[in-house]
């Protein structure tokens, strides 16, 4: 066998297991925190639900934002993602929340949307308000 192959085979071997390493600390690291996370959600279901009442999804949504404002990491902003989508639903329609929304089909136009609706918001280029907003295409496009 040459030699150049042997290396070949050696970064392919290589690369295949740290792939596998990966997968398996993910894999154990989900399993871990996995009952955290689930607790959290539905906590933030329940928060929901209660803040919905007697509000409107406009509402929720700037609550969802200033809560956004606090939040420190992935986990957080996904709790955040989930009480937004359940206040949505709870909450009374809200007309005007969806009126210059592009559908989440329009990349470019949701793009532009996000990244303006979060400067007028005081969030100019925050990646979480705008991965947040989609949340909020997502019940317009139910509408």
């Amino acid at each position: 066998m040459p030699a150049w192959l042997k290396i070949v085979l050696a970064v392919i071997g290589v690369f295949i297991l740290i792939v596998v390493g990966f997968g398996v600390v993910g894999f154990v690291y989900f399993n871990k925190h996995k009952e955290e996370w689930m607790k959290a959600g539905n906590a933030a279901k329940q928060e929901a639900e209660t803040f919905a009442a007697g509000k409107d999804a406009s509402q929720c949504v700037d609550e969802s934002l200033r809560r956004l404002g606090s939040c420190q990491g992935l986990q957080c902003e996904v709790t955040n993602r989930i009480f937004l989508e359940h206040c949505m639903k709870k909450a009374a329609p809200s007309p005007q929340l969806c009126t210059n929304v592009p559908r989440r089909s329009e990349i470019l136009a949701s793009a532009r949307w996000a990244l303006g609706e979060c400067g007028r918001r005081g969030m100019p280029n925050n990646q979480p308000c705008g991965r947040l907003l989609q949340e909020v295409q997502r019940y317009c496009d139910t509408r």
